[in-house]
């Protein structure tokens, strides 16, 4: 598998719609963008079978209302062992609705939805650009929670993107994580491209949150066949992360 020419891992970003208004957000939302459509992805599939994790971005990913039809074009060609969807989670029951759609036209692939908590109550509202957005999360995961006990291919995870304004409660964001029975993992991603200047955070800093949250938090590791690889890959990520804000180099 180390010597394939065909990727081995996709992410494909699906949208640039988003109903959040992130404070610190990469991406400009919204802005003019033709999104691919079925046929399209139809025919990107075709060349990569084989293919062993695919990832969906965006935007919200759930703004899309074909976003099952989508993974299942690519499970008839491609059949990924793991498909990631990422979301903001402001969106309960549709997430809910396409999530069981997915899974229902995935049987064998192990499906992560990686839901968005960037800090406790008001201040995630306040970083995401929305009231009600920290409650809203909590239903979709909840949601989630009860389509795990029909489908055992089903891994719900928390992201955390790491900025300057709540890095000085992110051990009460881990804290909070860890009492959510739904939840497996608990990741922490950090701000970049066009809100780093404002948002960003330095190295030592980002060093020291992400051995708190390896050390405090049990929820570093999915369950699914070949999780310890995938949190193998992750930590090797954060070390890579940390190597760029010490402007160091990566090795090739």
């Amino acid at each position: 598998m180390f010597f394939k020419r065909r990727p081995l891992h996709l992410t494909l970003f699906v949208t640039n719609r988003c109903n959040a208004r992130c404070r610190f957000c990469f991406y400009e939302t919204n802005r003019p963008c033709n999104e691919m459509d079925l046929n399209e992805y139809r025919a990107l599939a075709e060349n990569l079978w084989g293919l062993l994790w695919l990832s969906f971005s965006g935007g919200e990913v759930f703004l899309r209302e074909d976003i099952s039809d989508i993974a299942s074009v690519f499970y008839e060609r491609c059949r990924p062992s793991f498909v990631l969807i990422s979301t903001n989670g402001t969106l309960p029951e549709r997430v809910q609705e396409q999530t069981e759609k997915v899974l229902m036209s995935c049987p064998t692939s192990t499906v992560v939805l990686k839901v968005s908590i960037d800090g406790v109550g008001p201040e995630h509202d306040r970083l995401r650009g929305i009231d009600g957005a920290f409650d809203r999360a909590l239903e979709t995961i909840k949601l989630l929670g009860r389509l795990r006990k029909r489908f055992s291919n089903l891994q719900i995870g928390v992201n955390t993107v790491l900025c300057s304004k709540n890095i000085n409660n992110i051990e009460e964001t881990i804290s909070f994580v860890k009492t959510l029975p739904e939840v497996q993992v608990h990741t922490l991603s950090l701000v970049r491209g066009r809100g780093y200047g404002e948002y960003g955070i330095n190295w030592k800093e980002y060093h020291q949150k992400i051995r708190n949250l390896y050390h405090y938090s049990p929820k570093t590791c999915y369950s699914f066949k070949g999780a310890k690889l995938k949190a193998a890959q992750d930590r090797l990520q954060s070390r890579f992360i940390e190597m760029l804000l010490r402007g160091e180099r990566p090795p090739q």
